[in-house]
């Protein structure tokens, strides 16, 4: 799920695959994570079909290759909300 909704995020963000997975690569937490058995996001959403997707939405734009404060502040609260993370052995 939270993959699904970091990829809106992307589109919507007119950032382009790389940007996005990279983004997703430093907010996310693995091996903290309850369940997660190791899911990467190119597993999840396919480059062709997410690059399809976002040139259909924002049309004649060049995409940005880096992220933006706001789409990285919303996906960090989103990813707090949505993945149940285990407590680390130091209790942060």
């Amino acid at each position: 799920m939270f993959f699904a909704k970091a990829a809106a995020n992307g589109v919507l963000g007119n950032m382009t695959y790389d940007a996005i997975r990279e983004l997703i690569r430093s907010i996310r937490k693995p091996k903290l994570e309850f369940g997660s058995g190791g899911i990467r996001f190119e597993a999840v959403v396919s480059r062709k079909f997410y690059n399809r997707v976002r040139r259909k939405k924002n049309s004649g734009k060049r995409a940005g290759s880096s992220s933006t404060e706001g789409v990285t502040k919303q996906l960090e609260t989103e990813y707090r909300l949505m993945v149940s993370l285990k407590k680390s052995k130091n209790g942060h």
